[in-house]
């Protein structure tokens, strides 16, 4: 069925760098010169990489002169390698010109989610907290179900677009649900699956607006929850103004008024994030 799926939908394959990352973030023997070798012979992600680190948020601006510095200096290995795989659906997956959902940058809204992502796992318990580089993937990639819609339905992504923004009281699962039969959730989780992602990341894109969901790898899924809530609160993205139920926080181990702290905080930087993505969109 997947595969009857593929050819129908007209997904295209991850990159081929990107799948060789995959494969070298299994591997614990692998070096930042593995990555560095990786990334040089992509030019896209390699230039995607070199803006991303130098960035003004991370004090090294004019000094990231090449994949390695941005590795070495700015990135670090682990959130490196996530950069890598976060930034490979935008490339394989185009956005049709035009859109309302289009003309605001997924790379703005991606770099604020994975921060908000980040700062709340680390507000966890470490007895509970969840893998903090994947958990920053998860972040990244929270937006790859539209990706994927807007790629496979770009004749109907005008009326769904419209539907949403003159149903603002509706979640938009729902409306594309009644619509396409089939909604960004469920497309991005199978996305995750058809091109091997890790396990966690098919949980947390699932369901990451469902705020009872507590199955495997539920940390992962209830962070992005939480943080597609906030986030909307203040401005960025959009989820419905319900209350999340306590025993969500219970399950990550924040308390709502230590989780509104992390998003005020989040918030703050919003300005220089929000850059980052900018940079981004940059020309190769």
């Amino acid at each position: 069925i997947q595969q009857r799926l593929e050819v129908a939908l007209g997904i295209p394959p991850l990159p081929e760098s990107a799948q060789t990352i995959i494969k070298l973030r299994m591997d614990p023997d692998t070096t930042v010169d593995d990555i560095t070798r990786v990334v040089e012979r992509d030019p896209l992600l390699a230039a995607q990489l070199v803006r991303w680190a130098g960035a003004g948020c991370f004090g090294l601006a004019g000094k990231i002169r090449s994949v390695e510095d941005a590795l070495v200096l700015a990135l670090g290995f682990e959130r490196g390698i996530n950069l890598a795989l976060g930034l490979a659906p935008g490339r394989a997956l185009r956005l049709p010109p035009g859109q309302p959902e289009a003309n605001a940058s997924h790379l703005q809204r991606m770099a604020c989610t994975a921060a908000m992502n980040d700062a709340l796992s680390l507000a966890m318990p470490a007895s509970q907290r969840p893998e903090r580089g994947l958990s920053y993937l998860c972040g990244l990639l929270q937006d790859v179900g539209y990706l994927a819609l807007a790629h496979v339905f770009p004749q109907q992504l005008g009326l769904l677009c419209r539907q949403i923004e003159a149903n603002p009281h509706l979640h938009h699962n729902r409306i594309e649900q009644q619509l396409l039969g089939i909604h960004r959730d469920q497309l991005g989780s199978w996305l995750m699956r058809s091109w091997d992602m890790p396990e966690e990341l098919h949980t947390a894109l699932r369901f990451q607006n469902d705020p009872s969901y507590a199955g495997p790898h539920a940390q992962y899924a209830n962070l992005l929850c939480l943080g597609n809530r906030l986030l909307a609160e203040h401005g960025v993205g959009r989820a419905l103004p319900v209350s999340l139920p306590l025993a969500l926080f219970e399950r990550l181990g924040i308390d709502p008024q230590q989780a509104a702290g992390v998003a005020d905080s989040v918030m703050r930087d919003a300005p220089a994030l929000q850059a980052m993505g900018a940079r981004l969109q940059q020309p190769g």
